[in-house]
């Protein structure tokens, strides 16, 4: 054969990395992002034994982070060895890796950060008459000054990835930036009560903690509000030790972000501690919803490890099914305590009660749906048996009031007595008839009649879907002639007849017999796909009427929260929902948009803006990403009762859409049962 030429292997000699070289490669492991360097800073200042630790950040870091503490401080020759690799104080011999106290302990990041960034150092130590100020260039060392300070240090971080742009390049909006050094800045505030953090942006003071407990610091960050949701965790199993809070209904949300592990005070991530408390809550939390929990384990260092992640995000544990358990009884045991002090974590629904849904925590379409002693006898089995006060009857009833949740009762009794609205006013198209369920409130509006409108290009089955996880399979869509006719038996335009062989199922699904066979729609996602489409087109050409509330609504927003809103202000006016801010924190929504019963404006914005920030890794435009976020949190819900008119409304109203079939998401909207299908189950065939 005739050698080409080419070789095969490179023909080089093995070298050693400049030390630059190895630094940017060590800094793609600690440095991720302005959040990182914020990370890696705050534990050095904690290791120095400081007592107030104060951030700055100039557009989310990007520009600028600086982080100042009242530590030991360091002198010249402490400041110098700081800056090369692999130089700490935390650790001397291997040994005391297998007993890690300290957070930063590889010396890795500041010269990992200088590889990347302009750094200026000014420290102090007590026994020094004066400090030292220093600076490093990407990498580039300068010459170290005397300089005044009092005892401590400060470090200031510019221009980040400033000799990197590749890597600049794959950061966020400053919003979202930001957001993640909000997030680091709790956790650290929380696992460390005692001492005074402050976190200034952009020059404006955002947080400014004072010193307290565990419990004064999780009111101090969500609100004195929080504190009636609170019930303490206190459990001891062998030498494991675990402390802290879960939050009951009032902090339950729809995704992760509140949630706080900590072994011996160190912040860390675990899905199966995560599982543990939710598992722990067993029939108390409904399925797709999260508690909030801040629970501290405290166990001897040998029995886990930190060193199994580049940024020490995640812990292994020697014994892992212990420290489950530990979690798991821990969260259970305050639960069963609030149950019988008579403080429930959770108030159940009159609806939940009577459809058996809400405390089983089973599949909406279980065949033989628990009752409320179905209920009650799980909860005694998880939690211990409640003491019964004096006068109660021993009726089921009862011991649902007794526990602090409504008794089920007739609708029409709950509707003398206020029962809840609706979130759907059944006033879809322009062709429907005002909704007839129910008695309208103060926030209810009518629709302006407006036409139907194309949406753009939606993802279609197969696409991640954020709501459950995993990928949707991809499958045939539903008959087209048995859509067009639940649409309508006429031909023309749908909703031109008058349909009655339409049903609610579960309060969750419509049904409606077709030529066909059977159609079944989720009443959510329907109305996510015909709110999605409107309000895409709203933000591009066609701006939503909105409603204008007769009082505004006032909203106290996190600080990551309250830059996201300025990013999604212009595009949810289009849709209706118009707010504005006050002042710091505080928000408020002056309209909302026209056609769709809100139960909750501030509750509807809130999950708006988590839905969104949710969205970042999902790679749609900025528009189709609020667009589904607004349709996802305004459409009517699971559990939400429509009315004939409402649900012939919704089925009219999908099949004007461009893409009837999916949500934005990519959930499936409509099946279709044929009869073959219906009798191949039942052995027909």
């Amino acid at each position: 054969m005739q050698s080409t030429g080419e070789r095969l292997l490179p023909m080089g000699r093995i070298q050693v990395l400049p030390e630059g070289v190895a630094n940017r490669i060590a800094a793609g492991e600690v440095v991720e992002r302005p959040a990182s360097v914020a990370k890696e800073l705050i534990e050095n200042a904690l290791d120095a034994e400081a007592t107030e630790i104060e951030i700055s950040v100039k557009r989310a870091g990007l520009d600028e982070l600086m982080v100042t503490d009242n530590g030991w401080g360091m002198d010249r020759e402490d400041v110098l060895l700081a800056f090369r690799r692999h130089a700490t104080s935390k650790i001397e011999t291997a040994k005391d890796l297998q007993f890690i106290t300290h957070l930063g302990f590889r010396g890795e990041a500041l010269p990992s950060i200088a590889s990347v960034a302009r750094v200026e150092v000014l420290s102090k130590r007590d026994d020094r008459d004066e400090g030292v100020r220093y600076q490093v260039d990407g990498g580039k060392a300068g010459e170290s000054m005397p300089a005044a300070r009092e005892r401590g240090t400060t470090i200031k971080i510019r221009s980040l990835f400033f000799n990197v742009p590749a890597r600049r390049k794959f950061l966020r909006t400053p919003a979202t930036e930001y957001g993640h050094i909000v997030t680091g800045f709790k956790r650290y505030a929380v696992a460390y009560p005692e001492l005074h953090w402050k976190l200034n942006k952009d020059g404006s003071e955002v947080y400014d903690l004072a010193p307290t407990d565990l419990r004064g610091r999780i009111l101090q960050l969500f609100g004195d509000e929080a504190a009636s949701h609170l019930h303490e965790v206190s459990e001891r199993s062998g030498d494991v030790v675990l402390s802290g809070y879960v939050g009951g209904e009032g902090l339950f949300k729809r995704s992760r972000g509140d949630q706080f592990l900590f072994v011996n005070r160190r912040p860390f991530q675990s899905s199966s501690l995560h599982h543990a408390v939710v598992n722990g809550f067993g029939p108390l939390i409904q399925p797709g919803e999260v508690p909030f929990y801040v629970l501290l384990l405290r166990l001897d260092p040998e029995e886990f490890d930190v060193n199994v992640h580049p940024a020490k995000h995640e812990v292994r544990f020697r014994d892992e099914s212990q420290v489950y358990r530990t979690v798991l009884m821990g969260v259970r045991g305050a639960l069963g305590v609030a149950i019988k002090k008579g403080d429930s974590p959770v108030k159940l629904r009159p609806a939940q009660v009577r459809d058996g849904r809400g405390y089983s925590g089973h599949d909406l379409m279980r065949p033989t749906p628990a009752g409320p002693r179905d209920h009650m006898r799980e909860l005694n089995l998880m939690y211990g048996p409640r003491g019964k006060k004096t006068g109660d009857s021993e009726d089921s009833s009862s011991h649902l009031r007794d526990a602090g949740f409504p008794d089920p009762r007739s609708d029409s009794e709950r509707q003398r007595q206020g029962g809840p609205v609706i979130g759907f006013s059944g006033d879809l198209s322009s062709t429907a008839e005002p909704s007839a369920a129910g008695p309208s409130s103060q926030q209810d509006h009518r629709s302006s009649h407006s036409q139907p409108v194309p949406a753009s290009q939606a993802p279609l089955a197969g696409k991640y879907d954020p709501h459950e996880g995993d990928p949707l399979p991809a499958g045939p869509a539903p008959d087209a002639g048995a859509l067009s006719h639940a649409a309508g038996e006429k031909e023309g335009r749908p909703g031109e007849g008058q349909r009655t062989n339409v049903w609610q199922l579960h309060r969750t699904y419509i049904l409606s017999q077709v030529k066909s066979g059977l159609v079944i729609i989720d009443q959510h996602v329907a109305h996510e796909r015909i709110l999605y489409e409107k309000a895409l087109a709203a933000m591009r050409d066609r701006p939503w009427n909105g409603q204008q509330l007769l009082f505004p609504v006032a909203v106290q927003v996190e600080p990551a929260d309250a830059a996201i809103l300025e990013e999604m202000r212009e595009g949810l006016a289009r849709t209706g929902l118009e707010i504005e801010p006050l002042s710091g924190r505080d928000w408020a929504i002056k309209s909302v948009p026209a056609g769709i019963r809100i139960k909750n404006e501030e509750k509807l914005l809130l999950e708006i803006v988590t839905d969104y920030r949710n969205q970042y890794e999902i790679r749609l435009d900025p528009q189709e990403r609020l667009a589904a976020s607004f349709a996802c949190k305004a459409a009517i819900k699971a559990g939400d009762p429509l009315n004939l008119d409402e649900m012939n409304a919704l089925i009219d109203e999908l099949f004007l859409t461009q893409y009837p079939f999916v949500c934005p998401h990519g959930r499936p909207v409509v099946v279709n049962l044929t009869l073959h299908d219906l009798h191949a189950l039942f052995g027909r065939e």
